[in-house]
């Protein structure tokens, strides 16, 4: 029996990713004016097509139907990355239409990848998270965390620059638009954005970026 996936997003299935796009590292670091480290920051991003995006995926609901009963199991992880972010296995579920909400506290903006198996069928896709700023300043898991000296890193391909987002209009047409590599960084501290800065990001090379609280 065929699995029919019905998504609030259709995103693309990834065939295979480039080895060059795994490559390179964003690096950057939080501090005063005066130069004093801020520890204990969270970073978070915002992309220039955030707008767009938002057009497009009004919840981070994902929908699917079974033709049959079958075991389901699913999983979804940051695009780039391989530690899992929510997962459940071989759960039953009945014929019919069905519900999978993620759950927010645990998705900033960002790309990421979910997976869905049933027992005669899988399926992987994408999907983009797009929060506002005022969002973001309410306990969502960010992308990382400063340290003691005020810095952090993190593998430049997981903010999925370039890769492309397919999606279905409510005509039932098909459109698609790609995360563009004009990228804000915000570091909030305390329910509160203490500095940001954009730039413009490039895959497989390192990167650069210094944020100052003013």
């Amino acid at each position: 029996m065929r699995l029919v996936v019905l998504i609030v997003i259709c995103c693309s299935v990834l065939f295979g990713c480039n080895s060059d796009d795994f490559k390179g590292f964003t690096f950057g670091d939080v501090k005063t004016i005066s130069g004093s480290p801020v520890s204990n920051a969270e970073i978070h991003i915002l992309y220039a097509n955030g707008s767009s995006a938002r057009k497009v995926q009004p919840s981070t609901s994902i929908n699917f139907s079974l033709p049959v009963t079958s075991e389901v199991s699913f999983s979804t992880k940051r695009f780039g990355a391989n530690e899992k972010i929510e997962s459940f296995s071989e759960v039953l579920f009945s014929a019919g239409h069905h519900t999978i909400t993620l759950l927010d506290s645990l998705y900033t903006n960002g790309l990421y990848e979910y997976f869905l198996e049933t027992e005669v069928a899988s399926h992987q896709s994408k999907i983009q998270i797009t929060r506002t700023e005022e969002q973001l300043k309410n306990s969502f898991l960010p992308l990382t965390y400063t340290d003691r000296s005020g810095s952090f890193q993190f593998q430049t391909s997981i903010l999925g620059v370039g890769e492309k987002i397919d999606y279905t209009i409510e005509t039932g047409e098909s459109a698609s638009y790609s995360i563009d590599n004009e990228i804000e960084f915000i570091a909030i501290k305390e329910g509160e954005i203490i500095a940001r800065k954009t730039m413009l990001i490039s895959n497989g090379a390192e990167n650069e970026v210094s944020l100052i609280v003013n």
